[in-house]
C-alpha cells in the first residue's frame, strides 16, 4: 500500500499549505474575476386571457453560466457584476390545464450589478448582497407574432446571502442563495425567481 500512503501524505501536506479559514484577511483595493454557475427556478407568470381567467407562463428549471467581476473598496464592502446565459424552455398553461410550448430554442441572458457586504474580515466570511440588473429572453416564434423570434428585456432586482472563502491569497470560492424579481411585459404579476449560485475564480 505504499502508493496509497504516499497519496494521503501528499494530500495532508497540501492541505496544510491552505491558510485557516478563520485567519484575518484584507480584501481592500483588490479585484476579482471568476466563473459563475446558477441554478434557476421561476414562479408562474400570469397574463390576462381573452376568454376569461388567466394564462400562466412557466419556465422549466434551468442552469445558466458565465463570468463575473468584482472590486473591493474596503475589507467589508465590494461591488460586483455577473453576466450569464443559458437555455430556457417556456410553456403556457391555459384555463382547464392544457399546456403548449412558447416557441422553441429559447435562451436567457442576464446581467446584474450588486453591492456586497462581507460581514467579517476573515478568509471565510458570510456575506449579503443586493442589486439590480436585466434579463433578456428570446425564443423562436413564428406563429404568434409573424416573425422568426420573440424577445424582450426586463428590469430585475435581487437579494441573496451566502459564504465566501479566500482559500489562498489568489483563489476564491463563493456560494450564494437568493431571490430575483421581474415583471414581464403585459403580465398581471411580478415574477419571482429562486437561485443558487456558485463561483470560483482569482483575486489580485
Amino acid at each position: 500500500m505504499p502508493g496509497l500512503a504516499t497519496f494521503f501524505v501528499g494530500a495532508a501536506l497540501g492541505w496544510a499549505q491552505i491558510p485557516w479559514a478563520s485567519e484575518p484577511f484584507s480584501r481592500q483595493n483588490k479585484f476579482e474575476i471568476y466563473g459563475v454557475g446558477q441554478y434557476l427556478h421561476q414562479g408562474n407568470t400570469e397574463y390576462p386571457n381573452a376568454s376569461g381567467g388567466t394564462v400562466k407562463l412557466k419556465l422549466d428549471d434551468t442552469g445558466l453560466g458565465g463570468v463575473g467581476f468584482a472590486y473591493h473598496f474596503s475589507d467589508f464592502f465590494s461591488i460586483h457584476s455577473d453576466f450569464m446565459f443559458g437555455p430556457a424552455t417556456f410553456k403556457f398553461e391555459y384555463p382547464g390545464g392544457t399546456t403548449a410550448n412558447f416557441g422553441d430554442n429559447g435562451y436567457l441572458t442576464t446581467g446584474r450589478f450588486n453591492l456586497d457586504y462581507n460581514i467579517i474580515n476573515r478568509r471565510l466570511s458570510p456575506f449579503i448582497t443586493a442589486g439590480i440588473g436585466y434579463q433578456y429572453q428570446e425564443v423562436d416564434q413564428d406563429y404568434y407574432y409573424g416573425t422568426s423570434y420573440y424577445y424582450e428585456t426586463d428590469f430585475t432586482w435581487n437579494v441573496a446571502g451566502g459564504v465566501r472563502w479566500n482559500v489562498t491569497d489568489n483563489l476564491i470560492l463563493k456560494l450564494a442563495i437568493g431571490g430575483q424579481w421581474l415583471q414581464y411585459e403585459n403580465a398581471n404579476n411580478i415574477t419571482s425567481q429562486f437561485e443558487v449560485m456558485f463561483s470560483i475564480g482569482c483575486m489580485f
